[in-house]
């Protein structure tokens, strides 16, 4: 008798395997590459996830999203986004 002749079906999992062709894929499953960050900005990343209760994605993409806009709104003023960004640290620190 080898190990091969065991019967495991009873300890197989009941959960399925999102990532295999063919089966549906949950909505909280993101996408994932591999992505090259600088060892400082991953640390920063890694602290404000922490600190804000996170995942490290979600606080480059809400970044991400905010540099967007402040690059949107800086092209209607005629202004770079990070001109953009400092005006508005700026407004927000005046209004105080």
């Amino acid at each position: 008798m080898s190990f091969k002749d065991i019967d495991t079906n009873e300890f197989k999992s009941g959960k399925s395997n999102p990532l295999t062709k063919g089966e549906q894929q949950s909505k909280a499953i993101y996408a994932t590459h591999t992505t090259k960050v600088l060892e400082e900005d991953h640390a920063r990343l890694k602290t404000y996830a922490f600190k804000d209760d996170k995942k490290m994605f979600e606080v480059a993409h809400d970044a991400l999203k905010m540099y967007e806009m402040f690059h949107n709104e800086g092209k209607k003023l005629g202004l770079s986004t990070n001109e953009a960004a400092a005006k508005a640290m700026e407004l927000l620190k005046n209004s105080k």
